[in-house]
């Protein structure tokens, strides 16, 4: 019978301090928010998707800003913004990424046009007349 009321003891307070607010923090916002952004920064979020990339970032801030206050609910609830949107951040720049890939970029120049043209102005090089003024 002493051993249950320790368990029961030891299950609550495991209870209560599973939700102290820095310890959730440090789950929310100095491990999971920080990894997805970091994701989305590999992603290249800031190109392809920079709304959401840009709302990560300011999420992120806010989040480190608020603990650094000790408000850890604030903290926590901007840690799981920047983590929603990083993961959109991930998701549009892969798939913008890919479909700049299927579809080729139209602003790159074509390697076989660019070399010919290098080659057409090592042909022709041009030629300069300096003339002697006689005096006159």
């Amino acid at each position: 019978m002493h051993i249950i009321k320790k368990l029961i003891v030891l299950s609550s307070l495991l209870v209560v301090f599973s939700s102290c607010g820095p310890v959730e923090y440090m789950s929310k916002v100095g491990i999971t928010a920080n990894r997805e952004f970091s994701a989305a920064k590999e992603a290249q979020g800031e190109k392809y998707s920079p709304y959401e990339y840009w709302s990560a970032y300011y999420y992120l801030h806010r989040a480190r800003h608020k603990a650094g206050y000790a408000d850890y609910q604030d903290a926590n609830r901007y840690g799981q913004s920047c983590t929603e949107m990083s993961k959109r951040a991930q998701l549009q720049g892969i798939n913008r990424k890919k479909v700049e890939v299927d579809s080729g970029d139209k602003n790159e120049p074509d390697a076989k046009k660019t070399e010919d043209k290098k080659i057409e102005n090592t042909e022709k090089k041009p030629v300069i007349i300096i003339q002697k003024d006689g005096g006159n």
